[in-house]
């Protein structure tokens, strides 16, 4: 996996264990200022790195020969994420930046498809659902699942209690029996 310390002063080093054609490692002198992002994607069936930096642009490069294949320019402030995603055979990249924009790119030089206004119109990182859940509803769904278990157990709990089954209960088990299972 690769790490922040893989990208500084506008390069990106991807080491030879994590490249599936060549042996050797691969420096790329990305941005100009910092890269911010990078994620790995397969457009056409080719391995790619996308890079985002400070310079405002995304860049697709080949991470076979570590040729550029792409630029995207339209942000108006540094570009802090990326995420490539394909839907019905499209691929395309999000982007989004401390402009406030979330911006859609087709793999090809001919601008950004969509622009959307990031919530709270500042946005540093983001992740996509192919699904169409958001890690919001996840955990939404978990949350309700959990809340339920704790609904079923309190009123067990509270049966157990009012009917004096619990006072039985705990007659017959005592520290003697309790030690040797927690032993």
């Amino acid at each position: 996996m690769l790490k922040k310390e893989d990208c500084y002063n506008g390069r990106v080093e991807v080491p030879a264990k994590h490249r599936l054609v060549n042996s050797f490692s691969i420096k790329i002198d990305a941005h100009t200022g910092n890269v911010s992002d990078l994620a790995f994607s397969h457009p056409n069936k080719q391995l790619c790195v996308i890079t985002c930096g400070e310079d405002k642009t995304i860049k697709v490069w080949d991470v076979a020969t570590g040729s550029k294949q792409y630029t995207f320019e339209g942000h108006q402030l540094p570009v802090y994420s990326v995420c490539p995603h394909t839907k019905e055979n499209i691929q395309f990249i999000f982007s989004t930046g401390i402009d406030g924009k979330i911006k859609a790119w087709l793999y090809d030089n001919l601008g950004s498809r969509a622009d959307y206004d990031a919530p709270g119109h500042s946005c540093t990182t983001m992740a996509y659902s192919a699904d169409g859940t958001s890690k919001v509803q996840k955990f939404r769904h978990i949350m309700r699942e959990l809340q339920g278990a704790i609904i079923v157990g309190s009123i067990f709990h509270s049966v157990l209690g009012f009917s004096g089954f619990m006072s039985l209960f705990v007659r017959l088990i005592n520290p003697v029996v309790v030690a040797p299972t927690v032993m």
